[in-house]
């Protein structure tokens, strides 16, 4: 895994997830209604069902290929 491959994780992983509402919006919402929209909830489990396996494979693969370039 090179650089630019680990670049483009690192992008993808910062990007895909800024498509979804940032905190001002949360914020904005909390002091309308004074509790948390229920959406945000699914959100959050989105973002673990998204975060989760993207983090945990990046992690093997970098520990696979350093672990096998030890002699």
């Amino acid at each position: 895994m090179g650089y630019r491959q680990a670049i483009q994780i690192i992008y993808f992983m910062v990007c895909i997830p800024s498509a979804i509402p940032t905190t001002e919006d949360r914020v904005v919402d909390f002091l309308k209604t004074k509790q948390e929209p229920k959406s945000n909830i699914f959100k959050r489990v989105w973002l673990w069902i998204y975060y989760a396996p993207v983090v945990g494979i990046t992690l093997l693969l970098m520990y696979i290929k350093f672990s096998l370039r030890k002699p």
